[in-house]
């Protein structure tokens, strides 16, 4: 066996086994009794990605769906009550038996009635709480209609990847338009409405 090594370009490293006929690696080509063997060395597969879930974007979905959550508790807790009552009779068990179905039919309103309560009190735009909301509109009228990630950072006194959450989820729900200011290159957030001179 033969290995010769090159430290300038470890692409002529080689490798021979069983002398002139035999087997030849050089780089990433491979040669059997002196025939080239198609194909390359293979590179490694790239790392396969680390999955991440956003637990911050749990709650902005609870709110915008809070409606229909409760909508579903009120229909499951009816349903629960109703299929145990359906049992207990059936099976000619005692009535008392009924109280736990009903005291998690009870819970499942009860939460329905509160997630009921959180879709009337707080509708929001993208996940975004209606004060932030509000507060970034006034900063929008004070400043015509146009707003950087910065100044809302300042102004709402609220971390940078906090601001630039906010209005990203404005900007998707379609209220607000994505610019560059000329100049500087800066992400500028324009209110159209606001821009054109329709709010005062």
């Amino acid at each position: 066996m033969t290995v010769v090594g090159n430290l300038r370009d470890p692409s002529r490293d080689a490798l021979s086994v069983g002398g002139p006929g035999g087997i030849h690696i050089q780089g990433g080509n491979v040669q059997i009794n002196g025939v080239p063997m198609a194909g390359q060395v293979a590179p490694a597969p790239p790392p396969a990605p680390a999955v991440s879930v956003d637990l911050t974007r749990v709650s902005p979905l609870i709110g915008r769906y809070s409606g229909v959550l409760a909508a579903g508790l009120c229909v499951v807790g009816g349903a629960v009550v109703l299929s145990a009552a359906v049992v207990i009779s059936v099976l000619g068990l005692p009535w008392l038996l009924l109280v736990v179905p009903a005291a998690l039919a009870a819970v499942l309103v009860a939460v329905a009635v509160a997630a009921g309560r959180v879709a009337r009190g707080r509708v929001t735009t993208g996940g975004v709480d209606p004060d932030t909301e509000r507060r970034i509109l006034d900063l929008a009228v004070a400043s015509a209609g146009r707003v950087t990630t910065t100044a809302v950072a300042r102004a709402l006194s609220m971390p940078l990847a906090e601001a630039d959450r906010v209005l990203g989820a404005l900007a998707r729900s379609g209220h607000v338009s994505v610019e560059n200011d000329p100049s500087s290159g800066v992400v500028v957030y324009v209110f159209p409405e606001i821009d054109a001179g329709l709010v005062r």
